[in-house]
């Protein structure tokens, strides 16, 4: 069930700590190498979904560039340049999924590394968690404050549309 602190907002499960208030622990006592390590990241799901992606483009490449050509050849009463134009631009759009599709694959994906301004202040809750050395990953749901979020799977705060 959510509860609202304030500012802060989060769901909570039932082995929660509650919290009264919603200050941050602004105490210097937390260190980036006192947070929990960062969860290891599924490579095989990774190429899953990667693979599913290129699949999906290339078929979806291959139909339309077909149906373009099959309906371009079959009917005899198109001018030649508007057939040249039908080819041409059925072949621009498959560049350009291609580009896109690449730049999906081997561009940055926008991770946040862990520093002490993306992790610090930690959230109430998170402190709690850490100190009765409980898994902050207990926390169900990611703290919103004030527009930001904090990831709890990876203890950084995100900015808005981060």
């Amino acid at each position: 069930m959510p509860r609202a602190y304030g500012r802060l907002s989060v769901v909570e499960p039932e082995e929660s700590p509650v919290i009264d208030g919603d200050d941050d622990d602004t105490s210097d006592e937390w260190t980036l190498e006192d947070l929990p390590p960062l969860p290891i990241p599924d490579a095989a799901a990774m190429r899953g979904q990667a693979c599913g992606g290129v699949s999906l483009v290339l078929f979806l490449i291959a139909i339309l560039v077909g149906c373009t050509h099959g309906l371009a050849l079959q009917a005899p009463k198109i001018p030649p340049n508007l057939w040249w134009l039908f080819f041409i631009l059925i072949y621009l759009e498959a560049i350009v999924a291609l580009v896109c599709l690449a730049g999906l694959m081997y561009g940055d994906p926008g991770v946040i590394k862990r520093s002490n301004e993306n992790c610090f202040p930690l959230p109430k809750q998170v402190t709690i968690l850490m100190k009765e050395g409980r898994s902050v990953r207990g926390l169900d749901r990611n703290i919103e404050r004030d527009g930001m979020t904090f990831c709890v799977r990876c203890c950084v705060w995100r900015e808005p549309g981060g």
